[in-house]
């Protein structure tokens, strides 16, 4: 019934909170590959294409061999911020402060991949003045590496059935997530069977799409406003504007 997940949410939400993933947890290998490698291989490619000063290179190489070598997080001063957010540098500075000593491989998962980004963005001078994106040549390369994919794709009759549609456009985004750029920054080795539609709804967990397209036609139905949060670039984010395309038939 549309009453199964309001109360399996309502189960969970009084489940006790686990302890935040790191990279030194003994619970999966897959968080310290993705700390220790991945981020590192990142800065590999970001150094590959950057054309900045000797200064910050020097600076973008420490940052790499810091996480590599799982060495104890370096906090810069943080002097620059986003253009209207003056206090963002305090903010950061006070999530970090707990982390102070600790190593790349310690800290929670989540705040080591949000403060390296943080970090480059600081040691290249983004806010400051370069507005230079480090990762523009990547996403360019993930984007022209997808092209047949996309073609393929764009080329699929849509379902009739709008609900249908729905489902299997939820389908397309959740799968092009395999696409992300951190994972696959040249777009090379994108064209597999789950981007030409091969996106199998048996491997899910959980699949709510048919209460999620309930719930959709309600808030249309309200004038409810609807905003997309964009994080994405190359195949993944085509995935997510096809979408977003489909939203617009219920607004």
């Amino acid at each position: 019934s549309a009453h199964v997940v309001p109360k399996r949410r309502a189960v969970m939400s009084m489940l006790p909170l686990p302890l935040p993933l790191a990279a030194t947890c003994a619970r999966t290998q897959f968080v310290l590959t993705s700390v220790q490698v991945r981020l590192a291989a990142i800065l590999d490619d970001v150094l590959r294409r950057y054309e900045g000063s000797g200064g910050e290179r020097a600076l973008l190489r420490s940052l790499r061999d810091e996480v590599s070598d799982g060495r104890a997080l370096t906090l810069p001063p943080l002097a620059t911020q986003p253009r209207g957010d003056p206090d963002e540098p305090a903010r950061w500075r006070s999530w970090a402060q707990p982390c102070v000593g600790r190593t790349w491989l310690d800290v929670p998962w989540f705040f080591a991949e949000n403060y390296f980004y943080r970090v480059i963005m600081e040691y290249i001078g983004y806010f400051a003045e370069s507005r230079h994106d480090p990762f523009l040549g990547a996403k360019r390369d993930n984007f022209l590496g997808a092209k047949a994919s996309i073609l393929a794709l764009s080329q699929q009759q849509s379902a009739a059935d709008l609900s249908t549609a729905t489902g299997k456009l939820f389908l397309l985004a959740l799968w092009g997530n395999t696409a992300d750029l951190s994972l696959n920054p040249t777009g090379i080795d994108i064209d597999s069977s789950a981007h030409h539609g091969g996106m199998p709804s048996d491997k899910l967990l959980i699949n709510d799409v048919k209460y999620v397209h309930e719930r959709l036609l309600q808030l249309a139905a309200q004038g409810a406003e609807l905003a997309i949060v964009l994080d994405n670039a190359g195949f993944e984010l085509y995935c997510d504007l096809c979408l977003a395309g489909t939203f617009q038939i219920f607004w």
